[in-house]
């Protein structure tokens, strides 16, 4: 089987769009937020939960 590899970006609404995909494809979910990024001193604090990435894995 051939892997899809894709990449979007959301004005936003990542988690929520990623929490979509999750329930409709199944798979693993990793999100990352700026928070947990070595960049986070660098950028604003109401930034902290925005994701900066976020990965969908599934196992076929």
């Amino acid at each position: 089987m051939k892997q899809i590899i894709s990449y979007l970006t959301f004005n936003g609404n990542c988690r929520e769009a990623m929490q979509f995909y999750q329930e409709c494809l199944g798979g693993e979910l990793q999100l990352q937020t700026i928070a947990e990024s070595p960049m986070a001193d660098k950028m604003p604090p109401e930034m902290a939960a925005c994701i900066l990435h976020s990965t969908l894995t599934r196992a076929v």
